[in-house]
């Protein structure tokens, strides 16, 4: 089927919102939360966009055979799914979606359960949804489509720059958490050894101080104060630490990254997973604290 710049850009706007829609409805039926699911912040998954134009460019010629149709589609839909999860993963080193714990999974990127949903939804778009959907598109004076494309485009790229921007200083913060936590533990090691020689010396100055208490009475408080000066300097600096780990845990994400914790709920990075968790934990116990105050 051969498709004019004008009608691929259109469909894949036309999709990529639709497909936005089914998301957000399926969150709210499935988590009983209202979530801007999209990856972007506005109301598009480019996902959609792409995969239905894949199927109507390539597979509505066999819509007369429903099962190849059917089975093309859950193997189209199903790739791009994984090269999407795949590509996103390498650039950012974070994972949004996760099927790992789905039967029949690839990587965790694509399961059967949902590549089948993509078969069916596919099936329903070129024997049901395309032919209201490009009826409807030729109602529209070409003149008024294109200027609508374009400022679609315009806001689409914008959206794209400012979501990978979004994405950079997610990475740059997950980072300084887990350069703050990796020096709270240096702190709490330093600390735990201290504590261990100070308790060897204390038990052997204790069993010395038998035979010679009172020769060694003066020396032997004077260790113990220089240790127990010394456990209270470590054990300020530990406490400092941690404010400043608390600190770092209670700076406000800006929205975009807000919006994407929120609407990815099982999203992990690949590089800074101890740090994602802190930061999910602590955006949970903010959740917690929010709540019980109402």
């Amino acid at each position: 089927m051969h498709l004019t710049f004008y009608e691929l850009s259109a469909f894949f706007f036309i999709y990529g919102f639709l497909g936005w829609c089914t998301e957000v409805c399926f969150q709210a039926l499935s988590r009983g939360k209202l979530i801007n699911r999209g990856f972007l912040n506005g109301p598009i998954c480019p996902i959609y966009g792409v995969s239905v134009v894949v199927i109507i460019c390539l597979l509505e010629p066999l819509a007369a055979h429903g099962v190849i149709l059917f089975l093309g589609s859950v193997i189209l839909c199903s790739f791009l799914e994984w090269l999407t999860g795949f590509i996103l993963e390498k650039l950012f080193h974070q994972r949004w979606w996760d099927y790992s714990k789905e039967p029949f999974n690839i990587g965790g990127y694509i399961c059967l359960r949902f590549s089948i949903m993509w078969g069916l939804a596919c099936v329903f778009v070129v024997y049901i949804a395309h032919p209201t959907v490009a009826f409807l598109l030729s109602l529209v004076p070409h003149t008024l489509g294109l200027v609508i494309l374009c400022i679609l485009g315009a806001a689409f790229l914008a959206d794209c720059a400012a979501t990978i921007g979004t994405m950079i200083g997610l990475n740059k913060r997950l980072l300084h958490i887990e350069k703050t936590a990796s020096r709270l533990r240096e702190f709490s090691d330093d600390v735990t050894e201290v504590l261990y020689e100070g308790s060897i010396r204390a038990k052997d100055n204790a069993e010395k101080a038998k035979s010679e208490l009172e020769e060694q009475s003066d020396e032997f408080r004077e260790k113990l104060s220089e240790g127990k000066e010394a456990l209270q300097i470590r054990a300020k600096k530990k406490k400092q630490l941690a404010e400043e780990h608390r600190a770092e845990l209670e700076r406000k994400l800006t929205y975009g990254q807000q919006r994407l914790l929120k609407a990815f709920p099982g999203a992990g990075s690949t590089r800074h997973s101890e740090a994602m968790e802190l930061l999910k934990q602590h955006i949970d116990r903010h959740k917690k604290q929010k709540g019980g105050k109402k």
